[in-house]
Formats: C-alpha cells, structure tokens, sequence
C-alpha cells in the first residue's frame, strides 16, 4: 500500500516542476489517497537502506503518515549524501526509485475488520 500512495503520488506530480520539499511531497500524498479507510489505519514500516546494521522500524497513525517517513528517510539520505548542505529538489520518480533501490522495506497494516497486520 505504502508504495501505491507513492506511486499516486507520482503520477499526480508527473510532468509538474521538481518537488522542493517533504511538505509538498506530503500534501501531495494527503490530497490524492486511493483508499480512504486503508490510509487511515495503523502502520508498522520495517526498512533496512544498508547493513543488517541498518534495519529499522517505526509505526505510524496512518499509511500517509508512513509515506510522510519515508520521505523523510529519503530526505535525511540526500542531506548525508550532500553533507548537510541545503536538500537539493527532487522528483517524485527520485523518491520512488530510492524506495526500489531499499535493500528491504514493508509495511504491516493494521485491517480493523479483522484485527490483523
């Protein structure tokens, strides 16, 4: 689901001039859910980026809260990857190809209805 949203995203974005921040990236996410219940539920996102060293996880409120980390992960990737300067502007289709490029990435989310992951 989490990378539907994205990929939504993306498609949304097509063609638009570069992203320039989380917050746009964000608001896109916000505005354009496919499945309005889905994006409400709880979400636990597993993510290795490197090592086995690297494996994180984090819960969310939301699947576009879990969208919002993401990018976030891909944010604080390009500031490491840049030294700390200013984060340049990126694509949609930049932040999806990091999402591909993950070593591993999932997301458990939460179906009320059954009260499973």
């Amino acid at each position: 689901r989490v990378r539907n949203v994205i990929e939504a995203a993306a498609k949304v974005k097509e063609g638009d001039t570069p992203l320039g921040s989380f917050a746009e990236m964000s608001e896109t996410l916000k505005n354009h859910s496919e499945n309005s219940e889905a994006i409400k539920s709880h979400c636990i996102l597993l993510i290795q980026v490197g090592p086995i060293e690297s494996r994180i996880y984090s819960d969310f409120d939301s699947v576009t809260d879990c969208c919002k980390g993401i990018l976030k992960i891909y944010e604080d990737y390009l500031e490491r990857l840049h030294n700390k300067e200013a984060v340049p502007t990126y694509e949609a289709a930049n932040a999806l190809k990091f999402v591909n490029d993950v070593k591993d990435i999932g997301c458990l989310v939460f179906h009320e209805a059954s009260g499973m992951y």
